[in-house]
């Protein structure tokens, strides 16, 4: 159940982020920290009950924390660019 637990958060931070980086906001960026933390707890608490898999646990969280921070990085400076030039800011329509 952890391990189903650690998963589904890890996803859900991920599509999260792209989220985020599609429509940056401030409570956006909160909840992206807080799934992201919430994965790092899970993942503490995996490796903690099977020290074994501590290499690979460890080498995976660094790939993960890195996509999640490119994301949030580029979410930020997309957010900084559309509070500099206003006429920058696209959003889609949808044609019918």
């Amino acid at each position: 159940m952890a391990l189903f637990t650690h998963i589904s958060i890890a996803i859900l931070s991920l599509v999260y982020t792209g989220y985020l980086y599609y429509s940056p906001s401030k409570t956006k960026f909160y909840i992206t920290y807080i799934l992201t933390t919430l994965g790092f707890i899970t993942g503490f608490y995996l490796v903690w009950g099977k020290p074994a898999y501590l290499i690979k646990a460890c080498l995976v969280g660094f790939v993960y924390f890195a996509i999640i921070l490119v994301g949030i990085l580029a979410a930020k400076h997309k957010q900084k660019q559309a509070e500099k030039n206003p006429d920058l800011i696209v959003t889609p329509t949808i044609k019918q």
